[in-house]
């Protein structure tokens, strides 16, 4: 089973950056977000801007071989995915699409909206979609 976080802390900087990378993006944006978990918490240390393969407006698709090589990256810092952000086009809350997506990879998801640059985390536990609390440091 997989454990549910309550909190995620981010650097302002790096979240600044990421919402506006998101901003100006004609498609939506991704970005594998590495740190580490402690307890019900998980800090970001670090992260890694993805391409999405697909150039899709309204889903992202992130290269195999790239992610294969940042877990890889990561594991050798001594960090691990912790979540994952990416944009869209209109909402900040998490899609059907989403969803799905979250049940393979149950990090914390942080979607913004590339409009408003509105943001919210969510962690999909079992079939339960869970809010997360997003710590700006």
């Amino acid at each position: 089973m997989v454990e549910r976080l309550k909190k995620i802390r981010i650097r302002e900087e790096d979240l600044e950056g990421l919402l506006e990378w998101a901003k100006k993006s004609p498609t939506e944006v991704a970005a594998l977000l590495f740190g580490r978990i402690e307890g019900n918490e998980a800090e970001v240390t670090s992260f890694r801007r993805t391409e999405n393969v697909e150039e899709s407006a309204f889903h992202f698709l992130v290269n195999p071989e790239f992610l294969y090589r940042s877990y890889e990256e990561a594991e050798a810092r001594g960090e691990e995915l912790v979540g994952i952000f990416h944009s869209h086009p209109a909402s900040h809350q998490p899609s059907g699409r989403d969803k799905r997506f979250m049940e393979l990879n149950p990090v914390v998801w942080v979607i913004a909206s590339s409009i408003n640059s509105k943001y919210g985390a969510h962690q999909l536990v079992g079939d339960e979609l869970y809010p997360v609390e997003l710590k700006v440091t």
